[in-house]
């Protein structure tokens, strides 16, 4: 990956963990304020920000719900939380957010950090399932791999947050290929993943001799 290919993806790392942390940042500063509203939620207090354990529950239950009218808090629903943030960004989107931006450098992977996530001296591995950049091109090449999506995603290796509550934070991200990403998602935890992510790479290893075994027999 080139370094302006780098410096793309990380652009990309900063907006989506800008958007999910701001969002999380809001939704806990709800449930933390007496008054549940966003009132104080300034550019200092993001700033400050560290997130509880419980509050990453009530983030999921408030993403989860099916109805506005579910409960969130003890004395909240859902769609008062919700009309408090549209509350929030329609107040925001004319004043700008560019002190929030600021403020979430501090949250979020630096730049130099990210690039080391792809060494120029050594060959890009997937973190879970083990296997290299170069074996997925050889498989590609032998037709053995079978995703629709391959013009934009399974060529490249991509980002995953280990603990999905931490977000794309320094020591939290991992280099890995689309498919333990896309299995892994933010349902499991690194720990609680790697089982399958062992499954999924004797699958790929088996294509690989698979793909040997029938060059010898040409």
């Amino acid at each position: 990956m080139t370094a302006a290919e780098v410096t793309k993806r990380y652009k990309e790392v900063v907006k989506r963990s800008f958007d999910r942390h701001l969002d999380l940042f809001l939704t806990a500063h709800f449930l933390r304020s007496p008054t549940q509203d966003l009132a104080n939620a300034t550019p200092q207090a993001y700033a400050m920000f560290q997130l509880e354990p419980l509050e990453w529950d009530y983030y999921l239950r408030s993403h989860q719900a099916k109805r506005l009218s579910a409960a969130f808090s003890a004395t909240s629903t859902v769609g008062a939380l919700d009309q408090a943030i549209q509350d929030w960004w329609g107040k925001h989107k004319v004043q700008g957010l560019q002190a929030f931006q600021q403020a979430h450098k501090q949250h979020c992977i630096s730049e130099d950090d990210f690039r080391a996530l792809f060494p120029l001296e050594t060959e890009l591995c997937c973190v879970y399932c083990g296997i290299t950049a170069g074996q997925f091109q050889r498989l590609i090449r032998a037709g053995q791999v079978q995703t629709k999506r391959l013009r934009t995603r399974g060529s490249t290796f991509e980002i995953d947050c280990r603990e999905p509550r931490l977000g794309y934070a320094a020591g939290n991200l991992a280099l890995c290929c689309y498919w333990c990403n896309n299995a892994k998602s933010d349902e499991f935890k690194a720990e609680e993943f790697q089982p399958v992510a062992e499954a999924l790479g004797r699958v790929w290893r088996q294509r690989l001799r698979n793909v040997d075994n029938s060059s010898l027999a040409e």
